[in-house]
């Protein structure tokens, strides 16, 4: 999967832009780890009730010249795409991801379309 500037998760009716004035601190300020090949990738936990290991985990991947980005939910192992708006606990992942993708928004790394 490439990187690109916009991206739109399985399911979502929303579409995310990377920010123009997105900064190198504001991922580190929110939780991204610079990767070996100097990408900077965010995991965060949807299912509150579970161990971080056994959950759903929302990725959001930025390339190293912050223009372009992945996004997407993963299984606990994180080999597939995992389609939250029409899972059982689609309320509650929802609710969570809107969390993580808003303080995102808050922070000038992604903009909502």
């Amino acid at each position: 999967m490439a990187f690109t500037q916009t991206a739109q998760l399985v399911g979502d009716t929303d579409t995310y832009m990377i920010s123009p004035q997105i900064k190198k601190y504001a991922l580190m300020d929110t939780g991204f780890i610079q990767q070996m090949n100097g990408s900077f990738q965010l995991l965060r936990q949807l299912e509150t009730a579970k161990a971080f290991d056994d959950s759903f985990k929302l990725k959001v991947v930025v390339n190293a010249d912050l223009t372009g980005f992945k996004i997407k939910v993963v299984n606990a192992k994180g080999t597939a795409v995992v389609n939250i708006f029409n899972h059982q606990n689609s309320a509650a992942l929802t609710e969570q991801f809107g969390y993580f993708v808003d303080e995102l928004i808050a922070r000038d790394i992604l903009i909502r379309k």
